[in-house]
């Protein structure tokens, strides 16, 4: 279990998860907590599924992990949360357990225990001090969002790089390239935020793929480029990305970016983005079998 926290602690999720499922199979309660960890978030090259974490949750609850407790009684059980899942996650956060101060941080910030703003900056604070890259993206993000704290661009990146520095963090990588190529929080730099946004492509992040299609399709600081964006929504759909499947069904529809005309792969698309809550998918889809409708 210590190797596998430290490949996590070092945002090497991939590579973790190979020894959290190992480690689960054998009824490691906290090894089912990071199990669902990793797909309540889609870490790494991870799909993220919320059915299949709060699964794992429960699981963790059950075997006695206090972390997954957490996790799975603040979805309906409020009283065992309160008397039982807190005061062990609030031991373990007093004992150093970086993981834990996370886990009470969201307690705290989120309402799931009580609203406590001033403690749950505070844990994260803590768990930033001691390196883990995910509490570095939180309060990056709470930064940029200006979110219980003041919004700053600048402290946003900062937090962000930190948090990149520490692994393999896709997501941080995907704000940081979006930083650089838009000149957010940092001077721009076009050129360093596309290689941002590749390597977090390459590291497990949808948004990235979608990102770069869309630069490519608008034309945003490059040339236009239909075949590169179709490439792009290609890559992002294959990785479950619901606005990139809407994008390719319109591009199949339309045959564009060097992509056949194909009417059933533009349905199909559609039907899955708008079942992911894709409006304008929907819309499209609605249109699309109108004109088949009319023309039969």
């Amino acid at each position: 279990m210590q190797q596998a926290e430290k490949l996590l602690f070092n945002g090497q999720a991939d590579e973790a998860l190979a020894l959290f499922s190992k480690e689960a199979e054998n009824g490691n309660g906290r090894a089912m907590y990071f199990l669902g960890f990793i797909l309540e978030h889609g870490l790494g090259h991870t799909a993220q599924d919320e059915d299949k974490a709060a699964a794992w949750f429960e699981k963790g609850q059950k075997a006695g992990d206090a972390l997954a407790a957490a996790r799975w009684l603040g979805m309906d059980d409020r009283y065992h949360l309160l008397t039982d899942a807190f005061p062990k996650a609030r031991a373990m956060a007093e004992d150093n357990d970086c993981f834990a101060k996370v886990e009470l941080a969201d307690m705290y910030l989120s309402g799931g225990i009580m609203i406590n703003f001033e403690e749950g900056i505070h844990l994260l604070s803590q768990a930033c001090a001691m390196g883990y890259w995910y509490a570095l993206e939180k309060m990056g993000d709470l930064c940029q969002e200006g979110l219980l704290v003041d919004k700053n661009e600048a402290r946003a990146f900062a937090f962000y790089s930190k948090a990149a520095a520490a692994g393999h963090d896709h997501y941080s990588e995907y704000q940081l390239g979006c930083a650089w190529y838009d000149g957010i929080g940092t001077a721009m730099d076009r050129e360093k935020g596309l290689s941002l946004l590749k390597k977090a492509w390459k590291d497990g992040s949808s948004d990235a793929a979608y990102r770069l299609a869309l630069i490519a399709e608008n034309g945003i600081g490059i040339p236009s480029d239909e075949q590169k964006a179709a490439l792009w929504y290609q890559r992002a759909a294959e990785m479950g990305n619901t606005l990139a499947k809407g994008a390719l069904g319109y591009f199949y529809e339309k045959g564009l970016g060097g992509l056949p005309e194909d009417m059933e792969k533009a349905r199909t698309l559609y039907k899955e983005a708008a079942e992911e809550g894709d409006d304008e998918s929907q819309f499209r889809l609605e249109v699309l079998e109108g004109k088949n409708r009319s023309e039969n």
